[in-house]
């Protein structure tokens, strides 16, 4: 683990500058008349950490728990910095008789709460009953805080978890606890093949606090006649696993890991009773405990089976400190021979007089009394020392330019280390204190204002914010009182990107050079009735779910994101032959125009206070300061709650002015760009408006006997109010009601209403009943009778209403074939309104317990479509499906061929969510398709995705785009070599476009030998336009880095790599500048003896770029740099250090060099003091004159 400060400062010390357009930078570099030296000096408990103090690097590496060298902790010693002496630590680790070796460590400083439950994916039934019983595995690691925890299983259908089929209770909960269910339920009730069950796993505090873990599903299958169930094989352990969705109990203190190595095959281990599960010789497991002493009794069973016990101990005092830092003074003279005119602004150091340069820099991470964590990073970076302390409290300038080289650092040490940013800042002092749930924190930030439609403000921020959660929570586990406080001097804009699916994985953000880290990415489900009602979201994770390049403005998924056009809900009423929906990717981000003006002040406030258990009122006020038209925008919001499923909640919000004048649709990921319509708002006008809502929801279990559900919505938005996600200059409505009653077991009926007005455009309401009748077990009988009125306020012409009626007759051939057909009429029809008489005939059957087939014809006034599908049960978590679906829409008699290819892993339901749910609706685009990929395990060592999509696009500037797109991927892992490949084709044609894209990303990492690590990438996409046979976009990286570290010899260390990227952006991107780059580098530092240390780097770097796109002369901008020291380590406290730097510019024939001796003298433990002379002298052709530069300096640097 490397600390991002750790890093900074080593990286800042290495010589990488190649900027030869910038004198001052390059003098400041080679002269070396400043330089810093760094230490850790403090650290009261004795972790994993390895600690360097070289003068000119620092480097903390933490190596996974697995991996740390337990011997380090037989005799560790730890400074008392409140009696200022050093003490004796525990002994904390055991070797095994046969081999392999057993330790315990702790981490004061995080204290992350896990709480896990799994299960088999699918079981198999038989009348009514489990054919074999199942089992769930629970674990956690911090059952220390839990007084008792209940397992239960619902029905997937129960949505609110009124009703339990089966409940498992505890009062202890240990590593990796068994449950066993024979599938009987509490009332009964018999299971039947094809349902699917959910189960989710509670967790009670000894305080009342409940945690809860997300749930996860069952699907129910047939049984066959002489049929053997497959084993289900779990993973080892789900210690370290977490699957929390709500977390109130108060956990403080310790995590404490035990961990073992070289385990010997065959023996058995078990800690504190608790069996571990082995994977490569290895273990580890974590628990969360209070201050104290403990102990772990470890038991082995050896492979003669004999057992034997030894104890590892642990003292937890809740006190923890680690702290580096320097203070650094450099005072000296230089001067310059020659031509005096060519110094720079920057130059003072070399005008004859006395200067004086300082310094300051710390990383503290320190806990007290066991609850409050104080993170903090100061870093002023080297100035005049009247200076350093200038705008301490704003966001660095230079901060932009510490990022710009993607490959800062080397792509591989060779040491499994990681880096580590818990300093979020663009400034040079970052502070954050934790307790509890709460926060409060200098640096940067996001405002985090969710939970409500209206109300929402998710911005990126430099500043102050503080977050006050009370630990006192309802019975449903949400805190009596939140409430958020931010305030920021703003450094940058808001923007707001949507994409429609592509097919593909590559996406283009609207702008270049983001701020880092601000992007906010999620997946957003809409209902497809001209409605922006969310169905569902899902939030994206970097790393885990995409990678984004900031200065490039381009994401790449890592899975391709399709077009899925899929109705969930049950009414029989289609509006056309084939309905659905589709996906959006949403983005948020920060940006910064050239014309922005960075002194104008943000700040709001955001609180919700339960009042009782079921009451809570909450408010939000935001502020933000302009150039020309301020925003402003107040809401409050009203939540009256019985249950899960029983609640009424309403919201009202007013704002003045457009959050936003820069939110953009795209339908090609990103080439083109259009704008909301709100975005044409002048800047300056005084918009102002008002929007509110209320939504009600009753659970008929939670009022009597009966199950259903009742709701009703009613949104109003004024013109004048602005949000940023919603497109809309128009006064709209967006009301209605919905029922769904369980009259008998056979008898359920439904009712929905809807009302959309939107301000002089349109107005349309529907209102339809249903009823769905179980005739027998074989015979099931439906019926929907639904009314619509369309009224057009610009055109009365086009004004209609119709009557529609539907019957569904289904019937079982047996329990593996059903049959069913569908009659819709217009019973009655007037004005603009066309005839939809619609019948569809349709058949499901499991030709087998792994093979489902499905098919379904339609044909109606308004088209007709037809679909088969198969559906393979490739193992107990994994479904294969395709479908084949032709439709014909008769407004153009055009028809369309969708071929969908699909998966449905059961991994986890987050992941299922990401990978079946991608949808999205917006009135520009109409999209028809239904697509997907799967991914498949070929063996233990290969894995293969595919993906392919076929779909039209219906634009509403006219015309329709083909859109074909194929995906293929390969992920290999095998003992020390991980590799991936995945190539990607889209195909957009159209009337008027011809667009054809090519993607492929691939990455490897080998480790050669323990010493020798060996990573590599290359990403490349060419998106060109086929109709000009011109570039619409292009981009390439790839990259190669090796480590040499030898596991026997830590004083030889050699780092390489070579890097290239070349990007041409999208059009419709801010900046249109073309870039190309080349970076190579190799660095070396060798300890010959006790008193002798060398070291070499040599660098080379080719940039290219060229405002004209696509054309015209590349402007060059190459450099070499080759460096060399030698530090020889005289008698005592006294070092003798030399340096020599050369830099050769080609395009301005710039040739410096320069050398350095100084003689170092360490006072004390935590003082040095330096003295030098530096000698430079370079050649500038374009001057014809030879000019020196040289100074003597003296340096001083305290370390703490």
């Amino acid at each position: 683990m490397k600390n991002k400060l750790a890093a900074v400062l080593s990286n800042s010390f290495s010589y990488q500058r190649l900027i030869p357009s910038a004198k001052s930078s390059l003098l400041s570099v080679v002269s070396g008349l400043v330089f810093c030296s760094v230490a850790v000096v403090a650290q009261t408990t004795s972790g994993s950490n390895t600690i360097s103090t070289a003068d000119y690097t620092l480097t903390i590496i933490t190596k996974d728990s697995s991996e740390t060298n337990p011997n380090h902790f037989n005799e560790v010693s730890t400074t008392d910095f409140t009696k200022g002496q050093t003490k004796k630590a525990f002994n904390r680790s055991i070797a095994l008789n046969d081999g392999g070796v057993v330790w315990v460590t702790q981490d004061p400083s995080k204290v992350t709460p896990k709480l896990n439950v799994t299960g088999a994916s699918s079981v198999t039934v038989h009348e009514g009953a489990f054919v074999t019983p199942m089992s769930f595995t629970l674990s956690t690691n911090y059952a220390h805080y839990i007084d008792h925890w209940v397992l239960t299983v619902y029905n997937e259908t129960d949505e609110d978890f009124t009703t339990p089929l089966a409940q498992f209770k505890g009062n202890e909960l240990a590593i990796d606890q068994t449950v066993k269910w024979d599938g009987k339920t509490a009332n009964r009730e018999e299971l039947q093949s094809g349902d699917r069950l959910v189960y989710v796993l509670r967790a009670t505090g000894k305080d009342g606090h409940v945690d809860e873990t997300n749930t996860r599903s069952i699907a129910l299958k047939s049984y066959y006649k002489n049929q053997v169930d497959e084993p289900v094989v779990l993973s080892g352990s789900n210690a370290l696993e977490s699957n929390l969705r709500l977390q109130t109990i108060p956990v403080y203190g310790s995590s404490v890991r035990v961990s073992g190595r070289d385990i010997v095959e065959g023996n058995r281990i078990t800690i504190n009773g608790n069996p571990m599960t082995l994977s490569e010789r290895k273990f580890v497991t974590e628990t969360i405990l209070p201050e104290g002493q403990y102990q772990f009794a470890v038991n082995i069973t050896d492979n003669a089976q004999q057992q034997y016990t030894k104890n590892l101990d642990i003292k937890l005092d809740g006190q923890y400190l680690f702290m580096i830092g320097l203070a650094d003074i450099t005072a000296g003279e230089g001067s310059v021979g020659g031509n005096l005119e060519t110094l720079s602004d920057g130059d003072e150091q070399l005008d004859g007089d006395i200067f004086v340069n300082g310094r300051l820099a710390f990383y503290l991470k320190g806990k007290v009394q066991g609850k409050y964590l104080l993170t903090a990073q100061m870093d002023t970076e080297t100035a005049p020392i009247e200076d350093i302390f200038d705008d301490i409290h704003k966001k660095d300038p230079e901060s932009i330019f510490r990022r710009l080289d993607p490959e800062q650092y080397y792509p591989v040490y060779g040491d499994d280390s990681t880096l580590v940013d818990d300093t979020d800042s663009q400034g040079k002092l970052y502070v954050r204190v934790d307790w509890d749930k709460s926060k409060a924190l200098w640096g940067n930030f996001n405002t985090d204002f969710t939970g409500t439609e209206l109300s929402s403000f998710n911005r990126s921020l430099y500043g102050a914010k503080l977050n006050h959660k009370s630990t006192q929570v309802t019975s449903r586990g949400d805190n009596r009182t939140d409430v958020s406080v931010f305030g920021s001097e703003t450094q940058s804009a808001y923007r707001h990107n949507q994409f429609l699916g592509t097919g593909g994985s590559l996406y283009y953000l609207k702008d270049k050079d983001i701020v880092d880290g601000s992007e906010k990415i999620w997946i957003e489900v809409r209902e497809n009735e001209n409605s922006e009602r969310a169905i569902e979201s899902v939030v994206l994770v970097e790393g885990q779910d995409y990678q984004i390049d900031d200065y490039q403005g381009r994401i790449i998924l890592n899975r391709p994101l399709l077009q899925v056009v899929k109705q969930a809900n049950s009414s029989l009423i289609k509006d056309n032959a084939l309905d659905g929906s589709q996906v959006f990717l949403m983005v948020d981000y920060e940006y910064v125009p050239s014309d922005f003006e960075s002194d104008n002040v943000s700040y709001g406030a955001r609180g919700k206070a339960w009042l009782t258990n079921n009451i809570a009122i909450g408010g939000t006020v935001i502020h933000e300061s302009r150039d020309t038209d301020d925003y402003n925008h107040q809401g409050i919001d009203l939540t009256i709650q019985k249950a899960i499923g029983t609640y009424i909640k309403g919201e009202y919000a007013e704002s003045e002015s457009n959050q936003t004048l820069g939110s953009f649709l795209s339908s090609d990921g990103g080439l083109n760009f259009s704008p909301f319509s709100s975005n044409a708002s002048e800047v300056g006008t005084d918009t102002q408006g008002a929007a509110y809502s209320i939504e009600a929801r009753a659970n008929l279990k939670d009022y009597s006997s009966k199950e259903g559900s009742i709701g009703a919505w009613y949104k109003h938005r004024e013109a004048g109010f602005s949000s940023a996600n919603t497109d809309t200059t128009i006064d709209t409505i967006d009301a209605g009601v919905s029922a769904l009653v369980t009259l008998t077991e056979s008898l359920k009926a439904s009712l929905k209403a809807t009302l959309l007005e939107v301000e002089a455009t349109s107005k349309d309401t529907s209102i339809s009943l249903q009823a769905d009748y179980k005739v027998s077990e074989k015979v099931t009988v439906a019926a929907e009778v639904r009314q619509v009125t369309e009224k057009d306020l610009v055109n009365s012409d086009n004004d209609g209403e119709g009557t529609l009626a539907a019957l569904k007759l289904g019937y079982g051939f047996s329990k593996d074939f059903n049959v069913y057909a569908i009659a819709q009429g217009t019973i009655a029809e007037s004005g603009g309104y066309e005839s939809n008489d619609l019948l569809t005939l349709g058949a499901t059957s499991n030709l087998s317990k792994k093979v489902d087939l499905n098919a379904e014809v339609s044909s109606g006034d308004r088209g007709d479509s037809a679909l088969i599908g198969a559906r393979y049960k490739a193992s107990n978590d994994y479904d294969l499906y395709t479908n084949y679906t032709m439709a014909r829409d008769s407004g153009d008699n055009q028809e369309r061929n969708i071929v969908t290819i699909g998966q449905r892993k059961s991994v986890s339901d987050q992941l299922k969510v990401y990978t079946e749910h991608q949808y999205t609706h917006e009135d520009a685009q109409a999209g028809l398709g239904n697509t997907f990929g799967l991914d498949y395990k070929l063996n233990n060592k290969l894995n293969t995705t595919f993906s392919y999509q076929q779909a039209t696009l219906e634009q509403t500037s006219g015309g329709t785009v083909d859109r074909d797109a194929l995906t293929v991927g390969l992920n290999y892992k095998q003992d020390h070599t991980e590799a991936s490949a995945r190539v990607e084709f889209r195909n957009d044609k159209g009337e008027s476009e011809h667009t054809k894209q090519f993607v492929t990303t691939n990455k490897v990492n080998h480790r050669v030998s323990p010493s020798l690590r060996v990573q590599g990438k290359l990403n490349y996409s060419e998106t060109k336009d086929q109709l000009d046979n011109d570039l619409d976009a292009m981009f390439a990286e790839a990259g190669v880095g090796f480590a040499y570290r030898p596991v026997n010899n830590d004083r030889h260390n050699i780092l390489g790599r070579v890097t290239y990227q070349y990007d041409l952006s999208p059009v419709n991107q801010s900046d249109e500048v073309d870039e190309k780059s080349l970076i190579a580098s190799l660095e070396n530092s060798y300890q010959l003896n006790q008193r002798w240390e060398i070291g070499g780097k040599v660098a080379y770097k080719q940039g290219e770029v060229r405002s004209d796109r696509n054309t015209g002369e590349w402007s060059k901008n190459n450099a070499t740099l080759a460096s060399a020291r030698a530090r020889y380590h005289m008698t005592h406290n006294w070092d003798l250090m030399a340096q020599y730097h050369w830099l050769d510019s080609i395009e301005s024939k710039d040739t410096q060099h320069g050398a350095m001796v100084s003689v170092d003298r360490q006072i004390g433990q935590n003082l040095k003091l330096g003295v030098g002379y530096n000698f430079t002298d370079f050649n500038d052709d374009l001057s014809d004159k030879i000019e020196s530069a040289e100074g003597w300096f003296l340096n001083l640097v305290g370390k703490f």
